[in-house]
């Protein structure tokens, strides 16, 4: 049976001399001291156990430590690639757009000129509900210095289905509004048109300013892409929606063209219907000569029938008399 002396100890392990001159290195337990002679095989009896469950512990941290990392990837890519579920558009000067997905949180958000950029440099609005967003962009405006809150439009492209999101925002239109927004006169629009989102990209406009150059096409207003982008947002609000309807969809489903002389009715559908009159008028002139034609035709027959019928007894007429002078 082997033995060894325990030669000294630190806050975790025993350093033993073994009687086959063999130094071993032991987890300590709280019966050993220096000098001690133990029994070699009872005393490792005792500690394999323990040495075999720290590295268990071990093993399980390491394993639970893999799984919160591969969890946080996984619930982190899945919020990124959550398909946009609506867009907003903050229009102040600096103009800003977030997407939502189904709950209503912020999933990216995207800086629509240099100074919004600038501003939102460093900062993070994803993860936070959307009215949670408005009030922080709000807030960062303000401490800028650099702007002056006082007009506020924000715009929405959402399913038509999306009744809360809908009853939210048109609770902000207006200027009662508390906390950041208290003071700022906000003005609501949406539409339910997902071209808007595709014109809006195709002229480097936010959403809200893209539904207001669809507003000016309809009341032919002179505003282009171009000058829309740059004029002051309180001036194209009271020009262009003043008490107009905030859903926007009617107007946006029907104004990727410019606008004819009637608001709300294209150019080319007046063109169109000037055709369908004027071929209309053409059938009816033509039915009109048919008809005309055909009542000559009608004559000249009833014409001919009454000569041949007034021929026809004039010579029977003639035969008769001349059957009565030979009789005679």
């Amino acid at each position: 049976m082997k033995k060894g002396t325990i030669l000294s100890i630190d806050h975790k392990y025993a350093y033993v001399f073994t009687s086959d001159c063999r130094m071993v290195k032991l987890l300590w337990q709280p019966d050993m001291a220096v000098g001690k002679e133990i029994n070699m095989e009872t005393t490792l009896a005792k500690t394999k156990p323990a040495v075999h469950k720290r590295r268990l512990r071990f093993t399980l941290a390491a394993a639970c430590l893999v799984l919160l990392i591969t969890a946080g990837l996984i619930i982190s890519q899945g919020l990124s690639a959550d398909p946009a579920y609506a867009v907003l558009s903050i229009d102040v000067n600096p103009s800003l757009e977030l997407s939502l997905n189904k709950q209503l949180a912020v999933i990216s958000c995207q800086a629509m000129n240099d100074d919004a950029a600038q501003l939102l440099k460093g900062r993070n609005l994803t993860g936070l509900a959307w009215q949670d967003a408005i009030a922080r962009w709000t807030e960062m405006l303000r401490q800028s210095n650099q702007v002056s809150v006082q007009t506020m439009l924000i715009s929405a492209v959402m399913p038509e289905n999306a009744d809360l999101l809908r009853t939210q925002l048109l609770n902000l239109d207006g200027s009662g509004n508390p906390g950041a927004l208290a003071g700022v006169q906000v003005r609501v629009i949406y539409s339910n048109d997902q071209s808007v989102l595709t014109e809006a990209d195709r002229n480097h406009l936010s959403i809200g300013r893209q539904m207001l150059l669809n507003q000016a096409r309809v009341q032919n207003e002179n505003w282009d892409e171009t000058s829309i982008a740059d004029a002051p947002l309180g001036d194209l609000i009271q020009k262009l929606l003043r008490d107009r309807d905030q859903n926007q969809t009617r107007l946006t489903e029907r104004t990727t063209q410019p606008i004819g002389n009637q608001p709300g009715e294209s150019a080319s559908s007046g063109n169109a219907e000037t055709n369908r009159e004027t071929s209309r008028q053409t059938a009816g002139n033509a039915h009109g000569a048919e008809s005309q034609q055909a009542d000559r035709e009608t004559s000249r027959q009833t014409s001919c029938e009454s000569n041949m019928t007034a021929s026809c007894e004039s010579n029977q007429s003639q035969q008769t008399s001349q059957i009565r002078k030979a009789g005679n």
